[in-house]
């Protein structure tokens, strides 16, 4: 029963960091394609804004 109290914290403290990395990793990733998405289609009309003027 002591050595069950003395583990559950420790396995929560790691289940709380594996979720705080999984979440980081998402939310990178969600980040990265949105980033991706965003600059690609209006990459070339910000090239003629920029060099048209």
């Amino acid at each position: 029963m002591m050595q069950n109290k003395v583990t559950k914290p420790k396995n929560r403290k790691k289940i709380i960091i594996v979720l705080i990395i999984i979440a980081l990793v998402v939310g990178g990733i969600i980040y990265a394609a949105t980033k991706a998405s965003d600059f690609k289609p209006p990459s070339h009309s910000d090239f003629r804004n920029q060099h048209g003027g």
